[in-house]
């Protein structure tokens, strides 16, 4: 579950000892974040299109996208992964970046409803 309201972060816990291993901090309203791994490297969470329907995993500076992850659906969620093949990147970042997408679609469910009412 995401914590903080002011601060919001996603914290990656290690199952069989329950120890933080990272945290993923949200950066703005937009849903875009920052996640520091325990070696140091540095992914950057970013919708990379308009209608923020594209989102991508860019590490450090770079502008290439690691991971990409392009989602729709309107009934259902989906997405279609692209991977950088020459990218070195831990598998956290696909689980990481599919809840994200999840956590935004039900946060703007949330609101829509809102609005609706």
């Amino acid at each position: 579950m995401p914590k903080g309201f002011f601060n919001r972060r996603v914290e990656i816990m290690a199952t069989a000892t329950n120890d933080l291993v990272t945290v993923f901090y949200y950066k703005g309203m937009g849903g875009g974040g920052e996640l520091t791994l325990p070696d140091g490297r540095v992914f950057h969470w970013k919708s990379i299109n308009f209608w923020g329907n594209k989102w991508a995993w860019l590490e450090g500076t770079d502008n290439d996208p690691v991971i990409g992850f392009d989602t729709g659906g309107w009934f259902r969620a989906r997405a279609d992964l692209t991977f950088d093949e020459d990218a070195d990147f831990p598998a956290l970042l696909v689980f990481l970046g599919w809840y994200l997408h999840t956590i935004k679609r039900q946060e703007t469910a949330a609101a829509t409803a809102v609005v609706v009412t």
